[in-house]
């Protein structure tokens, strides 16, 4: 239940800027970054419970963060490698040709 309404909450917090999706990070909450520098035990029990969801939601946004960086490197490796793939396979297909060329 909390996942649902951490990804609604986060996409409700989108914003779209020339095409590119914008996510408000939880962890630059005005109020949660007044209460990191703030001891727990000068907490009211309001104020911990806050700061307790926050640190639960920047950790999963960090967590979410790390996994779409992860995924976005695993797609530049294998871009790079289906690009040396065909370079291969061209070179191939021309280093194949040349005997043909040189019969005539």
């Amino acid at each position: 239940m909390k996942k649902i309404v951490l990804v609604l909450s986060l996409v409700v917090a989108s914003v779209s800027v020339n095409g590119q999706s914008v996510v408000v990070s939880p962890c630059n909450d005005s109020l949660y970054t007044v209460l990191k520098s703030r001891p727990i035990a000068q907490m009211s029990d309001r104020e911990f419970a806050y700061f307790n969801q926050k640190e639960k939601d920047c950790a999963e946004y960090r967590k979410a963060l790390m996994q779409e960086e992860v995924k976005v490197e695993s797609l530049n490796v294998a871009k790079k490698t289906m690009n040396t793939y065909w370079t291969v396979a061209i070179i191939g297909v021309a280093l194949s040709l040349v005997p043909l060329l040189l019969l005539k």
